[in-house]
């Protein structure tokens, strides 16, 4: 019999992260939340789980586990957390303590841009340096409203302020 492969691997890990269950404020076609079909959770990541993440995450690179990304994201929009720029700054304050001798890893999120517009959470992704991955799939007005939310309409009537944010 072959020798079993241990667990680890050179290759970095990407890890993802939801900080809202079932939170969001829009409606998009390719994702199940604020559906009538939503059966799962509706909740914040509450912060001793961001504490339990965290530390295991900063175990493992200490232990040699190279990771690529930290993205949070989820099933809902992450900036509606009630307390994102705490749970931002958790985060930021681990890539601080991140062991010198593991490559750091990236800290992102992946947002609507809904929020990109309000001062606080720009000052947040930029105080920690997240990058931001945007769900932006198309720059006609009517086409982004039809996907983001089920109603034309509603992408005229917003599209320039998501832009402005984006």
């Amino acid at each position: 019999m072959k020798d079993v492969p241990s667990y680890r691997t050179n290759r970095p890990l990407t890890i993802n992260n939801s900080l809202c269950h079932g939170i969001c404020n829009y409606n998009c076609r390719l994702c199940g939340v604020n559906k009538k079909t939503y059966k799962g959770p509706t909740e914040y990541q509450s912060k001793d789980v961001t504490e339990t993440l965290i530390n295991r995450i900063l175990a493992g690179a200490e232990n040699g586990v190279k990771i690529r990304r930290v993205t949070n994201s989820g099933n809902g929009e992450p900036t509606l957390h009630a307390d994102f720029p705490e749970r931002m700054d958790m985060f930021g304050a681990m890539l601080e303590e991140w062991p010198a001798h593991n490559p750091t890893p990236e800290l992102s999120i992946v947002t609507n841009g809904s929020n990109l517009t309000k001062q606080a959470v720009l000052d947040t992704l930029a105080r920690n340096k997240v990058t931001v991955n945007v769900s932006f799939p198309t720059s006609d007005p009517e086409a982004y409203g039809e996907i983001m939310f089920d109603s034309p309409e509603k992408g005229k009537k917003i599209f320039d302020s998501i832009a402005k944010g984006v």
